[in-house]
């Protein structure tokens, strides 16, 4: 169903509930939206998550907490949930790599950039 929504639509969808946590993985050269990725693919179990990004439990914590900070989120809230899910999943349909979200760029106006394939494509409310 989402194939059939508008790019534009989608991309920003993305950005807006993506880019703190992209900006700050572009500033501190950090992986908090691969870490929210695999977090809620584990259903929010650190553990899991831990293993599978192959770092310690602790680490797993201290970035939910950094990015439930950042977004201001409840993660304990279904909606919210669904909306970042949501999110990571649109930017897979589009081709966007969230995974490696230090390859994006801020645009002036404070909207993301998206390096895809060595094509920049603006993403967000863009100027040109």
């Amino acid at each position: 169903m989402l194939q059939n929504v508008p790019a534009d639509i989608l991309s920003s969808y993305v950005s807006e509930i993506l880019t703190p946590l992209i900006r700050y993985d572009q500033e501190n050269h950090s992986n908090l939206v691969q870490t929210l990725e695999v977090y809620l693919a584990h259903s929010g179990r650190s553990s899991e998550t831990a293993r599978s990004l192959g770092i310690h439990r602790n680490t797993v914590n201290f970035r939910m907490t950094r990015i439930k900070a950042l977004l201001n989120l409840d993660l304990a809230d279904g909606e919210t949930v669904f909306r970042l899910q949501l999110a990571l999943h649109m930017s897979h349909l589009l081709g966007l790599s969230v995974k490696n979200a230090e390859r994006s760029q801020q645009g002036s106006d404070g909207s993301v950039i998206w390096v895809r394939g060595g094509e920049e494509k603006c993403r967000g409310g863009c100027s040109t």
